[in-house]
């Protein structure tokens, strides 16, 4: 990567490297450095939050989550990441700004890939259980 920082399969490599090796500190910056260069696919979007969610527990970190499931959306048009950015927000309406925070980033999913032909259905799905759900206790 030194000499050649636009070689995509060395990034792949050196992430695939790292992440076996448990270095998260590492792992970071070699994504950070990736993503500079090209988009990231899916895979490798979920992959990377997958690997900074057992730290949202910690409210700062919880934002840098929040970021870069911002990020991602942004980079690659996703549905499986857009369902899994909502359901991060369900998780922590009570810590964040709670049910308005949720509503909001299931609109925006719905905006970007709601009507996507073959998954789309899953947000509007996951839209209306959340919506369900929220009226039901409201009936208890």
């Amino acid at each position: 990567l030194e000499t050649n920082p636009y070689n995509y399969q060395s990034h792949i490599q050196l992430i695939n490297l790292l992440s076996s090796s448990g270095d998260l500190e590492r792992l970071r910056q070699a994504r950070e450095n990736m993503s500079k260069s090209f988009p990231l696919t899916e895979e490798l979007w979920l992959s990377w939050i997958e690997d900074e969610l057992p730290l949202a527990c910690i409210p700062d970190h919880r934002e840098t989550v929040k970021s870069l499931f911002d990020r991602g959306v942004q980079d690659y048009q996703s549905v499986k990441l857009w369902i899994q950015y909502c359901q991060f927000m369900m998780d922590n309406m009570e810590t964040d700004q709670g049910l308005e925070s949720v509503r909001a980033t299931f609109e925006k999913a719905l905006t970007s890939a709601g009507l996507h032909v073959t998954e789309g259905s899953s947000i509007w799905d996951g839209f209306r259980e959340f919506e369900t759900t929220i009226l039901d206790s409201f009936e208890v």
